[in-house]
């Protein structure tokens, strides 16, 4: 399971980044697949007819990291759709879904979980779970946040801790 922050070498601290969490792990093979795919769609990235230079990580095996240098194209509009559509179609291929914004993932038992948001809710509401629980905050979307923090974080140092812990 790779656990490192992926540097995007060059690019600068002011870089937009999306996160996006699939319903599982993925092997090796099917880490190859989808970054291959993405880095495809990347060398080709637009937006208003200017390039957009990107880069793509898979962390934790479980989330596809994206940023765009912000020394190139500014992305906008039809240029954020495309790479959504293109995330989700690389996620496709290797038969993996993306997970929307309703579910909260994080490390329990040593292991990355997903559960939907109520489900979470009613898990803290029973003390199976408190503020020191490692979360992966899939908010981050600056490169100087990621760099300095990384996905993974204790719920109290995240938007989890007023959503959840408050």
């Amino acid at each position: 399971m790779t656990n490192q922050i992926h540097q995007f070498t060059g690019f600068a601290e002011e870089s937009k980044l999306w996160v996006f969490g699939l319903d599982r792990s993925i092997s090796n093979v099917e880490k190859e697949q989808l970054v291959n795919s993405l880095k495809s769609f990347l060398a080709t990235w637009k937006a208003h007819g200017a390039s957009v230079v990107g880069d793509v990580f898979v962390d934790f095996d479980r989330f596809i990291v994206i940023s765009a240098d912000s020394g190139s194209a500014d992305t906008s509009g039809c240029s954020i759709d495309a790479l959504f559509r293109e995330v989700s179609a690389a996620a496709k291929l290797i038969n993996a879904k993306l997970l929307s914004g309703s579910h909260v993932f994080f490390r329990h038992d040593g292991e990355v979980q997903v559960e939907q948001r109520d489900k979470f809710a009613n898990g803290v509401a029973q003390g199976k779970y408190d503020d020191t629980l490692p979360v992966f905050d899939l908010t981050i979307t600056s490169l100087k946040e990621y760099r300095r923090a990384g996905l993974e974080r204790r719920a109290a140092d995240t938007w989890h801790k007023k959503a959840f812990f408050s």
